[in-house]
């Protein structure tokens, strides 16, 4: 999912000698984003925070649905965190996403 300078989802399925089938891409994120965490809830992904393709800083949440096929659904903003935050951590437990550690792209790493 996404990269330094696109906001495209790839996904190969894996074949049951644990080989990948080929790589595809299968939709596109609202945002550029690099340096950000994603998370899976149920049905959903979701891809937090993170630097766009000019390396602002992003606080924004993202969210598709995964269909049972396997392809995505089109990509909707959810929410935004109180803090930017890039190279961090994301787990979900017990109904909630937690952002965990990182920095704010351009300063010292915080400790939240």
């Amino acid at each position: 999912m996404g990269g330094s300078d696109t906001s495209s989802v790839e996904r190969a399925a894996i074949n049951p000698d644990c080989s990948l089938g080929p790589w595809q891409i299968i939709s596109q994120m609202n945002t550029i984003r690099h340096t950000f965490a994603s998370v899976r809830v149920g049905n959903f992904i979701y891809a937090i925070g993170g630097q766009n393709g000019t390396d602002a800083s992003l606080r924004t949440v993202e969210k598709a649905q995964i269909n049972s096929d396997g392809s995505l659904t089109t990509w909707e903003f959810v929410s935004s965190m109180i803090d930017r935050r890039c190279d961090f951590a994301a787990v979900f437990a017990q109904g909630y996403i937690y952002a965990i550690g990182g920095s704010s792209c351009q300063s010292s790493p915080y400790n939240s």
